[in-house]
C-alpha cells in the first residue's frame, strides 16, 4: 500500500488517496475499495477498549490494527473468517492465550506485530 499523504475530512467521513475512510460501529476506521472490499481496519485505542476481537469488521480486510486495546485471547472462532489478512497488529494488549490453530485460516498473513514477543514469553 502506498503511503498516505493527505486525509480530507467532510461530514464525518474522510477521503484517503481516493478511498473513503468510514467510521463503523465500535470506533473502527476503514479504508474500503471497490464493492465493499476493506484494505485497512484501524480499531486501535478504543474507548471502551475491545476485550475480544470485534466481529463486525468485514471479512475481506487485509490490514487489521487492534493495538492498544484490552484483548485477552486470540481464538480460532475470532479469526477464521479473515482469510485475506496480510497484516495484523496486536501490540499493547493483555493477550495471555493464543488458541492452537487460531491463525489456520490466514495463509497470507505476513506481518504479526509483536506476536513473536508473545510466543517467546510462552516458551
Amino acid at each position: 500500500m502506498d503511503k498516505i499523504h493527505c486525509i480530507f475530512f467532510r461530514e464525518g467521513r474522510a477521503t484517503v488517496m481516493g478511498h473513503e475512510l468510514l467510521l463503523v460501529k465500535g470506533d473502527c476506521w476503514l479504508i474500503e475499495g471497490d464493492k465493499g472490499y476493506v484494505w485497512l481496519a484501524i480499531c486501535s485505542q478504543n474507548q471502551p477498549p475491545y476485550e475480544t476481537i470485534p466481529q463486525h469488521i468485514n471479512s475481506t480486510v487485509h490490514d487489521l490494527r487492534l493495538n492498544e486495546n484490552k484483548l485477552k485471547a486470540v481464538l480460532f472462532t475470532s479469526m477464521y473468517r479473515f482469510t485475506n489478512l496480510t497484516d495484523l497488529n496486536l501490540t499493547k494488549n493483555d493477550i495471555s492465550y493464543i488458541e492452537d490453530g487460531a491463525f489456520a485460516g490466514q495463509a497470507n498473513l505476513q506481518v504479526w506485530d509483536q506476536l513473536s514477543t508473545f510466543f517467546g514469553k510462552l516458551v
